[in-house]
């Protein structure tokens, strides 16, 4: 069995947990205005704290470690930021605790989405509250002292399909502040949907990892996102596993791998 093992520094420990926060208001599939929430995860040596006694008095760390903008799965029909069973919440709790701090969204989702013929637009609002959410960290209304920092993207399954074809797919949304992302986290996600252009100039690495025996993401589809990366992938294939890998030995290679990416990217 895999086990924790620490990779630098010492671990912090999870501080604040800071719970349905609106970061936007959505027209919904339904026609309903959806208020649209997000949780963070504050690392215990407070962010805002930490900033004030350096003598930052904008609270920006142009130095400090990147917030993580997690992006949960269930297929664009269900799913939720809180959601026990998805590995983004105990994910970003656990990263949290090395002093990367986790914002955790829900994005607009369409329980019929494979009935009435709406994937694209599906997939499309929801990179918009995506873009939303980030430049929600980036403006940091609340005072967290995020300002300043580098985002990462990440998502699981659905999520890491959003956050791979956003960053990587100009044709998304157009408002994501790219230059702002400085590493994007792909867990059993799919393919690159909608461009043969090129990827954005200086288009950070992703860090992707596979089940080999994956049959709702075929491994076919994350081998042609490998190619359509052009060598800008950090592949990690999970031998023997389906779609749902991430038991405690999934977790553990999730949780060590991450955290050596996030130091790399640094």
């Amino acid at each position: 069995m895999l086990r924790l093992q620490r990779v630098g520094g010492c671990m912090q420990g999870l501080g604040s947990i800071k719970e349905n926060i609106c970061y936007r208001e959505a027209v919904n599939r339904a026609g309903e205005t959806e208020r649209l929430e997000l949780d963070v995860d504050l690392p215990e040596n407070d962010l805002r704290e930490a900033e004030t006694s350096a003598g930052n008095s904008d609270g920006a760390d142009q130095e400090g470690q990147p917030v993580i903008l997690w992006v949960h799965g269930g297929a664009l029909v269900t799913g939720d930021k809180a959601a026990y069973y998805d590995p983004c919440v105990e994910l970003s709790k656990k990263l949290a605790a090395e002093g990367y701090p986790g914002v955790r969204i829900n994005y607009r989702l369409n329980p019929k989405v494979y009935e009435d013929g709406s994937y694209d637009r599906t997939m499309q609002e929801a990179a918009e509250d995506i873009t939303a959410a980030a430049e929600w960290v980036l403006q940091d209304p609340e005072k967290l002292g995020f300002a300043g920092r580098k985002l990462v993207l990440a998502g699981y399954s659905a999520g890491a399909e959003l956050v791979t074809n956003l960053y990587y797919d100009s044709h998304m949304v157009s408002e994501l502040r790219r230059e702002q992302v400085c590493g994007v986290i792909d867990i059993s996600g799919n393919r690159l949907f909608y461009t043969d252009r090129p990827l954005p100039e200086a288009a950070v690495p992703c860090l992707v990892f596979h089940g080999e025996a994956d049959d709702i993401n075929p491994p076919e589809d994350t081998r042609t996102f490998l190619a359509q990366m052009d060598g800008r992938a950090q592949m990690n294939w999970v031998p023997d596993r389906g779609h749902m890998w991430t038991d405690e030995e999934g977790m553990a290679l999730l949780y060590k791998r991450i955290l050596q990416y996030l130091h790399e990217i640094r």
